[in-house]
């Protein structure tokens, strides 16, 4: 791994945790995830794992896949600092894994990281300009 690559996955992973906590397409899995957590800090979490209710009162059931995650993924996904650590870690892992692979197939696993690396690099560039992309009010 070079200089060239460390920054391409240093910029995917910080795109990745920017999209999480920030991107209006996640925001119904970051409420169910804080309901969920708010549940894991609970005294009901230690005594009955398997209910899933998000208030701790047995009110309302959380009937989704985050109701089988478990409460250290639930609070990693919560915690962006924690997440900012954890990010890359899977990334590097993902772009090295991939040069496993002959090559007409490495570049097309490492595809979505160089497509994440890109979308981060023009949202700090945009960033600097002013943000044209974005309409005004």
């Amino acid at each position: 791994m070079n200089i060239t690559d460390f920054i391409i996955c240093a910029l995917a992973a910080s795109a990745i945790v920017d999209v999480w906590f920030n991107g209006s397409i996640f925001a119904d899995y970051r409420e169910m995830l804080a309901a969920r957590s708010v549940w894991c800090n609970t005294p009901e979490c230690m005594r009955d794992v398997d209910t899933g209710y998000a208030d701790g009162e047995g009110i309302e059931p959380l009937d989704t896949w985050v109701n089988k995650c478990p409460c250290l993924v639930v609070q990693l996904l919560n915690c962006a600092h924690c997440l900012s650590f954890h990010t890359p870690v899977w990334i590097f892992c993902w772009y090295l894994c991939a040069g496993l692979f002959a090559h007409p197939f490495d570049d097309g696993l490492r595809l979505p990281v160089y497509a994440l690396a890109a979308t981060r690099l023009m949202n700090l560039i945009t960033h600097v300009a002013g943000k044209p992309y974005q309409q005004q009010d």
